[in-house]
């Protein structure tokens, strides 16, 4: 449904405070909020009043809406059915046509509306549903720009900006569990990263949210696990792996890998330990050889490769939380896979460090910390890689 409006007021944005007749205040302007946040009924009323009332829509027969507000008082309003591009990275090729579902996608950069144009003097809103969640944003920055006496916050209206910004909250939404266990730091996720898992991208959204499930009930704990485990047969394994080559920092050291991934697929113990001993070896040569290869200077340092690969991806995404976590999955290199040890004080879990000084004990060396190596260098790859959006 499109429909045409009129005699719209010219939305300067929502008083973040009180004030008085003639007294300042500030006001905000542009923002993105779920249905979690108080806020997001305090401001969704209010539109629904000033835009969707007046064009007669009934509130409930409506899951998503776009509201282009122009500066002549007119406004077009899209709701329910229009078409939405969402930009993503994905996790392997996909051809034309082809079904793209959540575990295909490593991230989600943007959304845009195919079809809609937006001039520099337009103001926007846009909600959406996402499972049982709504998403809101709005943007009303350039109110009053072409006014006699335009206020000190007025710009134009960035459609880029406002679309990356909407492609924030969709992932946020799309991956609602993911991010809600980041941001609480509960009991569950710490205990989850003591065992040496993440959110790693291969993982989501199927195998971590299973995962999550396990460590929250213990129903079966162990019989759960095994599931997830089951899941990364040598199909997948090859799947995920195949895809490194493509990167020179990986592809120089394929055979040594290759040997890790190998011992891996033996599926014995014996075959973990190798796989271990090996691939965590490897995670910091493939780290070590792409601070070189960006033109890291100085010592090669733990401190300077890990901090350099972090700062990469998160520029790369444009954000330190996109779905590659990249500022969450550099706190989890520091404190799992390079964590420090001591012997004296009986504090010795499965790292890169214990394992190489020869601490580890045998009994750390099992199928889930195997599994987890592998992850962690495909989750280097997905940092350092330039694969194409969809």
């Amino acid at each position: 449904m499109h429909l045409k409006i009129t005699g719209l007021k010219d939305f300067g944005g929502f008083a973040a405070e009180n004030g008085g007749p003639g007294g300042e205040i500030y006001a905000i302007n542009r923002g993105a909020f779920t249905s979690d946040d108080s806020d997001f009924y305090r401001y969704i009323e209010q539109l629904t009043s000033l835009i969707l009332t007046p064009a007669g829509i009934f509130v409930n027969q409506v899951h998503q809406y776009l509201a282009v507000l122009h500066e002549d008082g007119t406004g077009d309003l899209f709701v329910n059915d229009f078409l939405i591009e969402i930009e993503v990275k994905a996790k392997r090729d996909a051809q034309k046509d082809q079904v793209i579902n959540q575990r295909d996608i490593a991230d989600i950069r943007r959304v845009r509306f195919p079809g809609i144009s937006f001039k520099n003097t337009d103001k926007l809103v846009h909600v959406f549903t996402s499972g049982w969640r709504f998403g809101l944003v709005f943007d009303f920055t350039a109110a009053g720009l072409t006014s006699h006496n335009p206020p000190p916050s007025a710009k134009p209206f960035d459609a880029d900006g406002i679309q990356t910004l909407i492609g924030d909250l969709y992932r946020y939404l799309s991956f609602f569990n993911v991010y809600r266990l980041l941001e609480t730091e509960n009991k569950q996720f710490h205990e989850m990263q003591q065992d040496g898992w993440f959110p790693f991208i291969e993982m989501l959204p199927d195998e971590f949210n299973s995962l999550a499930r396990a460590y929250e009930n213990k129903f079966d704990f162990e019989n759960q696990v095994n599931k997830i485990l089951d899941r990364f047969d040598e199909a997948r394994i090859r799947e995920i792996t195949d895809r490194w080559w493509k990167n020179e920092q990986f592809a120089t050291k394929r055979n040594i890998i290759e040997a890790g991934l190998n011992a891996y697929l033996q599926g014995t113990a014996e075959g973990y330990v190798n796989c271990i001993k090996n691939l965590f070896s490897e995670v910091e040569g493939v780290l070590r050889s792409i601070y070189r290869a960006d033109g890291g200077e100085g010592k090669v340092t733990q401190q300077r490769f890990l901090q350099h690969i972090a700062a990469k991806a998160a520029s790369t995404a444009g954000s330190d939380y996109s779905l590659i976590l990249a500022r969450p999955f550099l706190e989890y290199l520091e404190s799992q896979a390079f964590g420090n040890f001591d012997v004296e004080k009986g504090n010795v879990p499965l790292s890169r460090h214990s394992s190489s000084h020869g601490e580890a004990d045998y009994n750390l060396y099992t199928k889930s910390r195997a599994l987890q190596v592998i992850l962690i260098l495909d989750q280097l790859y997905s940092f350092d890689s330039s694969d194409s959006t969809l």
